[in-house]
């Protein structure tokens, strides 16, 4: 087993930023400045009365973590509040939620005053784990989904352990299925700490090992970044399992937890791989072992090969009747490869929904 990694710094095009798992209480300011701001998860902040001391009323906008708030008017109305409230750039913005908060939040940040510095408390596994570094935010506009967005990385990250207490099982288990594709593509030491930690079941994991899990994530994660912050060549390599995954959270009318969807694509991933020769039998066999401690197949009597299909042919990776699909060679190695959107691609993943 690895140590626990309780801080790492990512370099980013706007500099370093700090990433410091430790509670929230010792992270943030006990006297934010005047001229400090918070905005918050109201879900959250009920929760977890801590914030309210750390957080007072009159610097803080309180906002529901929805599809509304992932759009630009809900961008606006957190940039309406901050400008009416006398927010300047001297001050830090303080955004405390999960994904869709951060992603808001850090897309008014990048706009306003042409960027202030924000600083991100991830409130789940799926935000700790993944989305808190890297510089990307995406919001939805007319109904088309995260196709709006910018690079601009926070000031800092504090991942707390304690916000995960209060997250439902569907939660956690996306959570762990989204970090998942981070222990196949990172490979090596870190996905045999995987198939431990998994072995007595994802719903056994206490809230310190997924903290120390999320912050080895992030560990593979910050490497791809430093190499291609803005996402045109070795970080695509960060999509195993998400092309088909996607177009599994298309089929179900986003019934299926992103995190869900994405472990299926990794086990699809890998299926095409070896049907193309790609990839040895124990390979594929020793990932769908840990898969498959997470799923067991249910969320797909939900979905047919062709509605996925077709949610393939919607990601922002195809181009020319072609889609760019990740998968591994092996642990630790994963490859880009173009694939035709064509009928061959519906059938293997017919076949594939069938073997379940």
């Amino acid at each position: 087993m690895q140590e626990e990694i309780r801080s790492l710094t990512v370099q980013s095009h706007r500099g370093e930023y700090p990433v410091r798992r430790m509670p929230v209480t010792r992270a943030l300011p006990a006297h934010p400045l005047p001229s400090d701001r918070f905005v918050v998860d109201e879900r959250v902040r009920q929760l977890h009365p801590v914030l309210e001391t750390l957080a007072p009323d009159r610097q803080t906008l309180a906002v529901t973590a929805d599809e509304e708030l992932k759009s630009l008017d809900g961008v606006t109305g957190i940039l309406s509040w901050l400008l009416d409230s006398g927010f300047h750039r001297g001050g830090t913005l303080y955004v405390v939620g999960g994904g869709t908060v951060q992603d808001a939040a850090a897309f008014a940040a990048s706009v306003l005053h042409r960027g202030v510095p924000w600083v991100f408390v991830p409130t789940t596994l799926l935000a700790q784990g993944d989305s808190c570094i890297g510089s990307k935010s995406s919001i939805n506009h007319g109904g088309y989904k995260n196709q709006l967005g910018t690079f601009f990385p926070p000031a800092g990250v504090i991942v707390d352990d304690h916000f995960l207490t209060t997250l439902a099982p569907s939660e956690v288990r996306s959570g762990v299925g989204e970090m998942l594709h981070y222990a196949v593509v990172g490979g090596g030491q870190l996905f045999d700490d995987w198939d431990l930690a998994l072995a007595g079941g994802w719903d056994r994991l206490s809230t310190r090992e997924m903290s120390a899990l999320a912050m080895h994530a992030m560990a593979v994660k910050r490497d791809f970044v430093e190499l291609d912050e803005f996402d045109t060549g070795v970080r695509r390599n960060l999509n195993f399992g998400h092309t088909f995954g996607h177009g599994l959270e298309f089929a179900s009318g986003g019934r299926i937890p992103h995190g869900i969807a994405v472990a299926y694509g990794i086990l699809l991933a890998n299926d095409y791989a070896a049907q193309h020769g790609t990839l040895d039998p124990a390979t594929r066999t020793r990932v769908e072992r840990v898969v498959r401690r997470l799923v067991d197949g249910s969320e797909l009597a939900q979905v047919n090969g062709r509605a996925v299909f077709q949610g393939m042919t919607k990601d922002k990776k195809r181009s020319d009747g072609e889609i760019e699909l990740i998968l591994i060679e092996d642990l630790g190695r994963p490859v880009r490869t173009r694939v035709p959107l064509d009928g061959h691609l519906e059938l293997f993943i017919d076949d594939h929904l069938a073997a379940w």
